[in-house]
């Protein structure tokens, strides 16, 4: 045979194959339900529709159609390939008891109805299968109870790792397994949109596997109980629940902070702006402008790293009944005052940073002995020279180097060099203090007691250095140093 005819009819052998294999690749079958009969060339009955897609394919619903009876469910026979089921012109299509698919499936565009009043029944069972219910699905119930889903069986014992995917709707329940009997494999429940009401497992039999629950931003559930549940929020929404049965695994993008409260997990955006380094604290409110606080502890928390407060008008601490405990914040402190302001302690204030104040009046508003007190907890003070003390009763106000109460362990440092204070306590007031304080005192007058604790249990060694200008009580100190370097006394 010619060399160049034997090519030639080789090149059509080729395209008469081609041709003959696109003829056999049909776009997946698309068949029409309407369970009112009144849409022409259209199946009535969901098996038979459903049936005809022997590969698999979509069914549109272009009519309300009920899927088997109240006293009776359907059961599909397995088809070559997957399933899916679109509404059209409003359409609904009611579960009026049970309908057990063998196919992946997924639903959009459409109404689902639960047509039985019964709490047992109205139910999608997916045995072992991939369930989606998309976008755009409304849920209806002629009872009280929307549709329950199951990735596993009613009953029967079943393998399978069922995925179940709600975009939208209403939920009653979803178990990845079973309703009872044994369900052995590994279901995945994500939530994007929409409500339901329970998550879980099993309803009641036996679980063989382990189950993770995903809900992301817009997703709405009640109690959900899974072996791990992760909360993500990159969509910028909100998820809400009513419980957890673990501790959720929390996803969240950059530049945010996870919120949570009452059960509902949100995004808080991290602010841009810097941490102010200096703010205004005036308890009579007459300052205004940016950075202005009314209550110590907000102006100390609002200082992230540490700054300056500057006292522009009289402001008091807590009050006679409870003191107040401020934030540990990312740096040193220091208490100014302007305008004469004062700062008054009704009855203790706990200090978590190293901290200086100075050119202002400090004032004990409690006039109970056993209170007025500032505590630094093991941190360093420094009273500066500009420092005025009055008191509202018969005391000035007391220092304590570690804690009112409780076990300490630190090396606070206490610098006075002005004003007048009551007791100066290294350590503790009771409890237990463990450490090496050491106290300074220069042109200040303490009238009391300088010494380790009040009543606490003291281990450690205290320092105690009086320089020209110091005018004290009675001190007690592992060791004590008299400084007149400067010519003055000590008294």
């Amino acid at each position: 045979m010619n060399k160049k005819l034997l090519l030639f009819i080789m090149a059509l052998l080729c395209v008469f194959f081609t041709l003959s294999a696109l003829a056999t690749e049909e776009a997946a079958p698309t068949v029409y339900l309407d369970g009112t009969g009144q849409t022409a060339g259209a199946y009535t009955d969901f098996k038979t529709a459903v049936d005809a897609l022997e590969n698999g394919g979509t069914v549109i619903v272009c009519g309300d159609t009920a899927i088997g009876t109240t006293a009776k469910g359907v059961t599909l026979d397995p088809v070559g390939g997957d399933l899916k089921f679109v509404g059209a012109n409003g359409a609904k299509l009611t579960v009026s008891r049970a309908v057990n698919f063998f196919n992946n499936v997924v639903f959009e565009n459409i109404t689902l109805v639960n047509g039985n009043t019964s709490a047992s029944y109205g139910s999608v069972i997916m045995r072992g299968y991939n369930l989606t219910i998309g976008e755009n699905v409304v849920c209806e119930k002629v009872g009280n109870y929307f549709l329950s889903i199951y990735g596993g069986a009613a009953s029967a014992t079943t393998t399978g790792n069922p995925h179940i995917v709600v975009k939208s709707g209403e939920i009653r329940r979803i178990y990845g397994g079973n309703s009872s009997g044994t369900f052995n494999g590994n279901p995945v429940i994500e939530i994007y949109g929409g409500t339901v009401g329970t998550i879980g497992r099993n309803v009641a039999g036996t679980f063989n596997g382990t189950s993770a629950v995903k809900l992301y931003s817009g997703a709405n559930a009640g109690a959900v109980t899974a072996d791990s549940i992760t909360i993500d929020l990159t969509g910028l929404g909100t998820v809400t629940t009513t419980s957890l049965s673990v501790e959720p695994t929390a996803i969240i993008p950059d530049g945010y902070n996870l919120v949570v409260e009452n059960g509902v997990y949100a995004l808080e955006e991290i602010s841009s702006a810097p941490a102010p380094t200096t703010v205004y604290l005036d308890g009579t409110g007459v300052t205004t402008g940016e950075h202005v606080y009314i209550d110590i502890a907000s102006a100390v928390a609002a200082l992230e790293n540490g700054g300056t407060i500057i006292v522009s008008g009289d402001t008091t601490v807590g009050t006679s009944s409870a003191g107040v405990t401020l934030t540990e914040v990312g740096g040193d402190l220091k208490i100014v005052g302007e305008n004469g302001a004062k700062l008054t302690i009704a009855r203790a204030i706990n200090i978590l940073n190293n901290i200086e104040i100075d050119n202002i009046t400090l004032v004990n508003g409690c006039t109970l002995s056993g209170y007025g007190s500032v505590i630094v907890r093991g941190n360093n003070i420094t009273i500066g020279e500009n420092v005025v003390c009055e008191k509202a009763g018969n005391y000035y106000l007391s220092i304590f180097g570690g804690r009112a109460s409780g076990t300490l362990t630190a090396d606070p440092h206490i610098v006075i060099k002005g004003g007048t204070f009551r007791r100066i306590f290294g350590g503790n007031s009771i409890g237990t203090f463990n450490g090496n304080p050491t106290v300074e005192i220069y042109d200040a007058t303490v009238e009391g007691v300088i010494k380790p604790c009040d009543g606490a249990n003291f281990n450690g060694t205290m320092t105690v250095k009086l320089y020209s200008g110091a005018d004290v009580g009675d001190v007690t100190a592992d060791s004590i140093t008299v400084d007149l370097t400067d010519l003055g006394s000590v008294s």
